[in-house]
């Protein structure tokens, strides 16, 4: 009996390991839409840029992104993130919400989408794609935005038909 059982846990056991292992199958991984908009900028002061998207059709006012800007004279690139899976259609930036804050300078605001360029904003390319409001003026000396916030607060500006036109190609 003895026999038996050791002669049985050997087949069993010479049987499980001598099993070839199944090739895996490589899994395909779906690619999400993965939007930022990468910007350069001069903010002499500590100030932030709040973006606003739109996705679906629709604005989605209820969950703007926040950036924060450390002052500084030179040039900083800065970039901020949509959410995941998001499609990006179009967006606005409220460009300053520092009152103290006079006058800045946007040299680029393009758009990556999987991190490759999908709209290329650089050296001023940018400007005839958006509309801004009542608190930017251009001053064309300096190549700057002047902010005003005694009219529509906060100063920003939003892309576009011909903007919305290259996001959604």
């Amino acid at each position: 009996m003895k026999k038996i059982i050791l002669l049985l846990i050997s087949v069993l056991t010479l049987v499980s390991c001598g099993k070839e292992k199944k090739e895996e199958l490589p899994t395909t991984v779906e690619e999400k839409d993965n939007f930022s908009i990468a910007l350069e900028v001069i903010y002499p002061k500590n100030d932030s840029i709040v973006l606003v998207y739109k996705k679906n059709g629709y604005w989605d006012y209820d969950h703007p992104i926040s950036l924060k800007v450390t002052g500084q004279e030179l040039a900083q690139k800065l970039r901020i993130d949509i959410p995941e899976g998001d499609y990006l259609e179009n967006f606005q930036l409220t460009i300053s919400t520092n009152k103290e804050q006079k006058e800045i300078k946007y040299q680029d605001v393009s758009v990556l989408y999987n991190d490759k360029l999908m709209f290329d904003g650089s050296n001023q390319k940018h400007s005839g794609y958006f509309n801004a409001n009542s608190g930017i003026k251009w001053n064309d000396i300096n190549k700057s935005l002047e902010l005003n916030f005694d009219g529509e607060y906060p100063p920003g500006f939003s892309g576009n038909e011909q903007l919305e036109a290259v996001l959604n190609q």
